[in-house]
């Protein structure tokens, strides 16, 4: 089936508003009330529109496997919710969902039952619904159809820009009151600290000062002196491009550049008999796919890294193997090749 521009955005809004009928009511049996969930104020769930168009994009030619349609939903689905719900905490923060109550998640943003959930639905959407509904959004007129999604992403715009604003206000209405707070209870210690401290010019004598003078020797850190010469140290001891950092990708996306580019150059070599080069540039022996995975498989798993082997090999084997297949198809849709 060829998909229209037209019809991915109807896609879209449909999902995007089932999605949020189907969080209003699992709310409303959670809570016995109406809750508009989500983080625009009208009714429509966006990530599950963008998860729509992800599956519509990138999972037609599975659907003569159902396997691996299940498996691409499951994979593209989870990815997208990890990825949404760790930006929303990074930059709002605040945290839209939280599974860390399931037992197999990942940061609380994606979980075991609901990516299988997902990988069911990819199936559901991509092999019935969407052929179906295609068919119906494909006799709405052009120009109507046209004007409608124009007006409807207007409408969206400005929403997420409005709830965007919004929370930004918030947060900065909730750190002022924060400050305000410290600042009063900061000037109650200085009149606490005023106060003790003439009590204690009053009561200090010859035993005080023995004791100090004793205290610093037995421990020298106690002393200011030491305390800045400690921290003057630690300054000088800071690493470099400490833990997973730009420096640290930067340049693993060049060493898995030219690593991949010797792997496939020697791999044709003994496979097909012939020197080719695998250079996705004109100038030096680097694979950008090879580069941008390496980084890309970095950046995700780095914060398991004490997780056990095979949790690390499943994860970057399903991470792998769904990065190669979305580059192939962005490659054949943009390049025709």
């Amino acid at each position: 089936m060829t998909i229209t521009w037209l019809c991915l955005f109807w896609l879209f809004f449909f999902y995007s508003f089932i999605g949020w009928c189907i969080e209003v009511c699992a709310a409303a049996v959670q809570h016995r009330k109406f809750v508009n969930c989500g983080f625009v104020a009208g009714p429509l769930c966006p990530i599950y529109g963008f998860g729509a168009i992800l599956f519509e994009i990138f999972l037609p030619e599975l659907t003569e496997d159902p396997f691996f349609l299940f498996l691409g939903g499951f994979v593209l689905a989870s990815l997208l919710e990890y990825f949404t719900g760790m930006f929303f905490e990074k930059v709002y923060k605040k945290k839209l969902w939280d599974y860390s109550r399931f037992r197999y998640n990942v940061g609380g943003y994606i979980c075991l039952p609901f990516s299988l959930l997902w990988g069911a639905l990819s199936v559901v959407t991509v092999m019935f619904a969407d052929p179906l509904l295609c068919g119906l959004f494909d006799r709405i007129p052009h120009l109507l159809s046209v004007v409608l999604l124009l007006v409807l992403g207007g409408l969206l715009l400005l929403d997420a820009v409005g709830s965007a604003l919004s929370t930004l206000s918030l947060q900065v209405q909730a750190k002022h009151r924060v400050e305000a707070s410290l600042e009063k209870q900061t000037a109650r210690l200085d009149q606490i600290t005023e106060g003790l401290g003439q009590t204690s010019r009053f009561l200090e004598n010859a035993l005080t000062r023995h004791i100090q003078k004793r205290l610093q020797k037995s421990y020298p850190s106690i002393s200011l002196d030491a305390l800045v010469k400690a921290r003057a140290e630690h300054k000088k001891s800071t690493i470099f491009a400490e833990g997973c950092c730009f420096y640290k990708l930067f340049s693993l996306f060049f060493i898995g550049a030219f690593l991949g580019d010797i792997t496939e150059t020697i791999f044709c070599r003994v496979t097909a008999g012939v020197w080719m080069s695998r250079s996705s540039v004109i100038y030096g022996p680097f694979s950008i796919v090879w580069g941008l995975g390496c980084a890309f498989l970095t950046l995700l798993l780095y914060r398991y890294r004490n997780k056990s082997d095979s949790t690390i090999f499943l994860a970057g084997t399903l991470l792998g193997g769904a990065y190669e297949y979305i580059c192939s198809v962005f490659t054949e849709m943009v390049f025709g090749t």
